[in-house]
């Protein structure tokens, strides 16, 4: 084992002698030209050899190995470090040290997990196992080195005439997003391939007579993908926030307006930011619109709307209500209430106004033109005068507010207008209209960028403690192959379960309505029966397959709710409430019915049978 890493090591030493005392000798003796050539290839050999010797490492434990490959890695960074003084090798140069300080984080953290799992009781033996099983089973270190190669790349890929804080969402979107996807193909085909293997080979037999149980086997396994999943996303995280800073500090670009896109990154993507969203004001009463309109309806249509309303249709006239509240019409104004904006007044930082406008009919130059009033203050306002709001039509625009705006309440009152306040007679013939909840909101800093990646690599963490156990309760009673479409399966249909939920909504032919689950079953069973013996019998099969798919999803965590990437990327807070929520229902109730499950099967198993 030692034998391949002291020959790497004597190589290392001899090549960075030899190429570099090569490229001093010829400059001394003036020959530039080929004195820079080998000092390139020094350059190469020393990144190229590096990466090869944390191949041969990850197998190798013990402080003299860490030693050597620090050592390794500082002269490394000091032969390559002249190429981040060069503007055309500054990029290269920093995806070559981004790898090298990923890779070597990586393999310091397998050596302490190591050691950590050094103790005699038997989960520790089994995860132990698993892990040094993960750094040779070449599927699994495919996806650890996508990883690590992955996140450095991502960088030279953005194009460099971006806006500045779109290039920083670009890395955050990608970096947070492919690093779970690859990170979660790993468990599965980790912990599928280990389970269903050792089955297989008969490998089991020899960890089966050891005085390890069962479910100390089962928990041995999810402990050791646990912990490798926690290296890898300690190390992408350190990976992507330090890129991230380094994106930061990129030129804009447009060099005239530096302070317009250093500002977005700064208040909008490297922040936390919490939604505050519009109420009405304190004269507007929605219950008694909501009572004033279904009198109405109960006048002109009396066969369909009752004394009481039911939930649905409550629910479509609310959203009527709603939907005109947040329209405005020529030369008409509307007024929001924003709430709970202390925050902002204590932090003393800029309040974004984000508005997405959308006009029934929009004019040639697909143009928006409104006033808006903060308080009952013009704003904006520049030298003494209203500023007109004009902006492009069905697009999201964003406004700092200064915080001084917010009253001792920690209210704000934003006021509209739909009026071209130039010229109020040439106001455009059309309705402005916002999208309920995100078309028009207020958002204010919180905290900071670095806690907030923290928690979402912890929900990350959560979500793939779920596959994992799910992979551990799959290969307990399944073969490779259909354990790894099982628990793919499930966790595409984690990802995708409000689309589905949605889908199988308008799927079949019964009501939605929010009703209590014994007059649920009622409702489907009547809408069964009515379809059945009005001879629709493809109805009667689409409201089965409905039912079946929604209790299929309803015991499938639903990822996307506590997905936190586009939170991140948006420079949305990612809460304490919702990773404490994500770890209740996904790390806790959804893992531990796989855990029980997989106990269950695997407690029953006859892995070996008696031949007389």
């Amino acid at each position: 084992m030692n034998k391949p890493w002291v020959k790497w090591l004597l190589v290392y030493i001899g090549g960075l002698l030899l190429l570099g005392g090569g490229a001093i000798l010829l400059g001394l003796q003036d020959h530039i030209l080929a004195g820079a050539i080998v000092f390139r290839i020094a350059q190469a050999f020393a990144v190229l050899w590096l990466l090869w010797g944390f191949w041969l490492g990850r197998n190798v434990s013990g402080m003299k190995t860490i030693g050597a490959m620090v050592i390794a890695t500082l002269c490394t960074a000091a032969i390559a470090g002249p190429m981040l003084t060069s503007r055309s090798y500054s990029g290269y140069a920093i995806v070559l040290i981004g790898i090298w300080a990923m890779a070597e984080l990586f393999v310091i953290g397998l050596w302490l997990i190591r050691l950590l799992l050094s103790g005699g009781h038997p989960i520790f033996g089994v995860a132990r196992t698993l892990v040094d099983e993960a750094i040779r089973m070449k599927i699994a270190l495919i996806f650890i080195i996508g990883v690590v190669l992955m996140i450095p790349i991502l960088p030279i890929l953005i194009d460099a005439q971006e806006r500045l804080d779109y290039r920083v969402k670009f890395f955050l979107n990608w970096s947070l997003g492919g690093m779970s996807v690859l990170l979660s193909l790993m468990t599965v085909f980790l912990v599928c391939g280990s389970i269903c293997g050792e089955i297989t080979r008969k490998n089991i037999f020899m960890t089966m007579v050891k005085p390890v149980s069962r479910i100390q086997y089962l928990m041995g396994k999810w402990l050791g993908v646990a912990l490798l999943n926690m290296l890898l996303l300690a190390v992408s995280g350190v990976g992507i926030y330090t890129l991230t800073q380094i994106l930061a500090q990129q030129p804009v670009s447009n060099p005239t307006t530096p302070q317009i896109e250093l500002g977005a990154v700064r208040y909008e993507v490297l922040t936390a930011r919490e939604s505050a969203k519009a109420s009405p004001p304190d004269g507007m009463d929605f219950a008694a619109e909501l009572r004033s309109r279904h009198e109405r309806l109960r006048r002109e249509n009396p066969d369909e709307y009752g004394e009481r309303l039911t939930a649905q249709q409550r629910k479509a006239i609310q959203n009527r209500i709603i939907a005109q509240w947040y329209a405005i019409g020529p030369h008409e104004s509307q007024t929001y209430v924003f709430e709970n904006l202390q925050p902002a007044v204590e932090r003393n930082l800029p309040i974004q106004l984000r508005f997405k406008p959308k006009m029934s009919k929009a004019p040639d130059d697909e143009m928006v033109r409104m006033g808006l009033w903060i308080n009952d203050r013009p704003y904006p306002i520049f030298q003494g005068q209203h500023i007109p709001t004009e902006v492009a039509n069905d697009n999201f625009h964003v406004m700092s507010i200064d915080p001084a705006y917010v009253d001792d309440q920690g209210k704000i009152k934003l006021r509209i207008q739909n009026v071209n306040l130039m010229a109020p007679e040439a106001t455009f013939p059309a309705t402005i209209s916002f999208s309920p909840g995100s078309g028009l909101e207020m958002l204010y800093n919180i905290g900071s960028f670095g806690p907030n990646l923290v928690r979402s690599l912890a929900m990350i963490w959560v979500r793939l403690g779920f596959l994992a156990m799910l992979g551990v309760m799959a290969g307990t009673f399944l073969g490779f192959p259909v354990a790894c479409l099982l628990s793919f399966m499930i966790y595409f249909a984690a990802i995708a379960s409000n689309y589905l939920k949605e889908s199988l909504r308008y799927y079949a032919g019964y009501s939605n309505m929010n009703v209590n689950l014994w007059e649920k079953i009622v409702l489907i069973w009547s809408a069964l029966v009515s379809n059945v013996g009005d001879g629709k019998y493809w109805e009667a099969t689409k409201i089965i397959i409905r039912l079946v798919g929604e209790m299929f999803i309803a015991i499938v965590p639903e990822f996307s709710t506590y997905n936190p990437t586009p939170l991140v990327s948006d420079g949305r807070v990612v809460s304490m409430m919702m990773l404490g929520e994500s770890a209740i229902w996904v790390g806790l109730v959804s893992s531990g019915f796989c855990l029980l499950m997989a106990w269950l099967i695997f407690q029953r198993r006859e892995l070996a049978k008696v031949t007389v």
